[in-house]
């Protein structure tokens, strides 16, 4: 979706037509032929699905892993960005300088076999673990942070579901 978007806006001028502009100009998607009218690919939220498949998503792609279906994640508002931002910013400033590391939002922990999360933030306070370059991570930080969400539909899943699943 997001390089539709950057495609439409470097192509087309209101009122004016086309920008003239060598096919290098265009993202991969226009390379691929798929037409700009076409609806965006959703993910398949409430399909079955393993862990490792779950694992092999592309970065890009959304979605936490409940009981071995994919899942669609919170769409996270202002405050909580706000919030997420600061606790990064402190945890950073802290954990550096003795050795740690911080990792946000889209870090994939598989916490069992039917069960993969993307906590806000998690720490790591020494390097002794290897981080994976792809996939999930296999081991547990030292700290996994969910901020939590005032929406009452969201509730049960960040202040239950969440906390009992990053315990275990």
């Amino acid at each position: 979706l997001h390089q539709a978007v950057l495609l439409i806006r470097c192509a087309e001028r209101p009122g004016r037509g086309p920008i003239p502009r060598p096919p290098a100009c265009y993202p991969p998607l226009m390379a691929q032929g798929i037409p700009l009218a076409s609806e965006p690919l959703e993910p398949a939220y409430g399909r079955p699905m393993s862990i490792e498949a779950w694992e092999g998503m592309a970065e890009d792609e959304p979605g936490e892993l409940v009981d071995g279906v994919l899942q669609e994640e919170e769409v996270a508002d202002s405050p909580h960005e706000v919030i997420v931002s600061a606790l990064l910013f402190l945890l950073l400033t802290w954990s550096r300088p003795r050795g740690g590391r911080v990792l946000a939002s889209e870090t994939k922990y598989a916490l069992s076999r039917r069960r993969g999360r993307k906590p806000d933030l998690s720490v790591f306070f020494t390097r002794e673990r290897k981080l994976p370059r792809s996939g999930a991570m296999k081991h547990p930080p030292d700290l996994m942070i969910e901020v939590i969400s005032p929406d009452p539909r969201d509730r049960r899943r960040d202040r239950i579901e969440k906390l009992r699943e990053y315990a275990a």
